[in-house]
């Protein structure tokens, strides 16, 4: 009997442990590190209308030349795709931005509302800034489509 109340203490002990850990942890995910609005950063907004200008352009080599140098070939690919399947762009709106303060840096996501012209979309762009002060990349582009024209 003593060791099943010894088990049962020891139980108990570690679950309150792993409660207290879990609560110290989340002041980490906790919504000082995130902000929502425009985009505020000037860098940022240049590279998000630089980009949407080439893509609309559809220069896909000068698009590519804003994700890390070691995906250039992927992305371009994937880019070409995105015109095969939505057709030109026509015109975008930035509609947001939540902007994630991460420990290597800075992560931006914004919502973009695409006019194409096959297909319109609603787009997700993430952008990183490094702590090691290098240039913005982007490190991501979600697409789904909105209305089949």
């Amino acid at each position: 009997m003593r060791q099943i109340l010894s088990d049962r203490s020891a139980c108990r002990l570690l679950v309150a442990g792993l409660t207290m850990l879990l609560v110290l942890s989340l002041p980490g995910c906790s919504p000082s590190g995130r902000q929502q609005g425009t985009v505020d950063d000037q860098q940022t907004s240049a590279l998000i209308n630089a980009y949407y200008r080439a893509l609309q352009a559809g220069d896909i080599a000068q698009a590519t030349a804003f994700y890390p140098d070691d995906q250039h070939l992927k992305w371009q690919a994937l880019l070409e795709q995105r015109r095969t399947d939505y057709g030109a762009l026509i015109s975008y709106q930035v509609k947001g931005v939540e902007i994630n303060t991460v420990y290597s840096g800075r992560l931006y996501v914004v919502r973009i509302s695409v006019h194409n012209e096959l297909k319109d979309s609603f787009e997700l762009v993430t952008l990183f800034k490094g702590l090691d002060g290098g240039d913005y990349t982007i490190q991501s582009h979600t697409i789904k489509t909105l209305v089949n024209k």
